[in-house]
């Protein structure tokens, strides 16, 4: 995102209670959330719209289904807005303005990625479809990427 529309959006870091994280494996093997997990087996594959990619995946993932406002769409199916703090792998990053989310929200710098890693200083590494508007699934390894928007939690 660019500076000027830093202060255009905020974030909603939400991840339903039914969602199970999975232990460590090792200490060199992140936990990887259902979700995570799931998201990554379209990486390099078409995904679509960021919503319609990330929905699908939840819905693959956990048998829930987020419904159609950018915020409320994730209350209805059980999901709780946490801090930056306490975002983890499998927690889903909205990008959206407080007083637009309303489901025929469309305006530049919305978007939903899920997290892979978070990289413990407020940062995340995520998966994610269309960053670079041709709705191909990616990782995103700069951790940087929502470093510097603020949370609205």
């Amino acid at each position: 995102l660019s500076p000027h529309r830093l202060a255009l959006v905020g974030i909603l870091l939400a991840t339903a209670l039914i969602f199970v994280r999975p232990g460590n494996a090792d200490a060199t093997t992140p936990a990887r959330g259902v979700i995570a997990t799931t998201a990554l087996k379209y990486e390099g594959k078409w995904g679509g719209q960021c919503w319609t990619f990330m929905k699908k995946v939840v819905l693959e993932a956990t048998g829930k289904e987020i419904g159609f406002d950018y915020r409320e769409g994730y209350f209805e199916a059980g999901a709780v807005e946490v801090s930056r703090a306490n975002a983890a792998s499998g927690d889903i990053i909205q990008i959206a303005l407080d007083a637009n989310t309303s489901p025929d929200a469309d305006y530049d710098g919305l978007h939903s990625a899920i997290i892979l890693d978070a990289m413990g200083d407020g940062t995340f590494r995520v998966v994610d479809s269309n960053s670079q508007y041709d709705e191909v699934v990616r990782v995103r390894e700069q951790p940087g990427s929502f470093d510097a928007i603020s949370t609205s939690s």
